[in-house]
């Protein structure tokens, strides 16, 4: 006879749960057979139905469940929500796509004619200023494929980091930041740690236009510190 889960037992589970909380691994795996994947947590809860042929689990965040999560159709790389039931949010027209591996509010895509990469960015036009709990996150273009390679610098604020992306186009530069990104057509640049800006270098000018001075917009900076702050809190 199935003995039948007392409170006792529920307790004694949670108990468990709780100290290992902070030591297991809380990644998510691949469920299914070889040619059907999905996601299923450590804990047994499927985050995916195994209905794709490829789904991405190097998530570098152990205890956080991913918003979206890249999945391929065996042709291409799509975007699909963590949500229940998930719903598809690309089509699947990626050659690749990769989790920016911080925040992890940025996803690289690359164009799978041109092999250039882009960004799309998560947001939350719903959220209020002092709670983004339950908030519908969105996917919304942040920078079309336009670079050959794209890798990460930082500038050191006295708060915290402010991670930024250096993207290249043959022999020549441009900065990306979660703010905008600027032309891919400089040298080389200056970062200045104190303003959170750039200058950005052409050898063919003998000075810099003020144009050539490059910084994300300082009210959405504002924003993005103080939702950063609140989320460590």
């Amino acid at each position: 006879m199935k003995k039948t889960p007392t409170d006792q037992d529920s307790r004694r589970k949670q108990r468990q749960l709780a100290a290992y909380d902070t030591k297991y691994d809380w990644r998510p795996r691949k469920s299914g057979q070889e040619t059907s994947v999905g996601i299923i947590s450590p804990a047994g809860e499927q985050l995916l139905p195994s209905s794709f042929a490829e789904v991405f689990t190097q998530f570098d965040s152990i205890n956080d469940k991913p918003e979206f999560i890249p999945v391929s159709d065996g042709q291409a790389w799509g975007l699909v929500s963590s949500t229940t039931p998930p719903v598809l949010m690309t089509d699947f027209k990626y050659n690749a796509i990769i989790p920016e591996r911080w925040e992890r509010k940025l996803f690289f895509i690359q164009d799978k004619a041109t092999r250039q990469w882009g960004a799309l960015e998560i947001s939350h036009p719903f959220c209020h200023a002092t709670h983004c709990s339950g908030s519908l996150p969105l996917l919304q273009p942040l920078m079309p494929p336009i670079a050959d390679e794209i890798y990460e610098d930082e500038l050191m604020t006295d708060d915290e980091p402010l991670i930024f992306f250096v993207t290249r186009r043959g022999d020549k530069i441009g900065i990306m930041t979660r703010f905008g990104y600027s032309d891919i057509v400089f040298d080389s640049y200056d970062a200045n740690d104190t303003d959170c800006t750039f200058r950005l270098i052409r050898n063919d000018r003998k000075r810099a236009r003020r144009a050539d001075y490059w910084h994300p917009d300082p009210t959405t900076y504002a924003i993005h510190r103080r939702n950063v702050s609140a989320a460590r809190r």
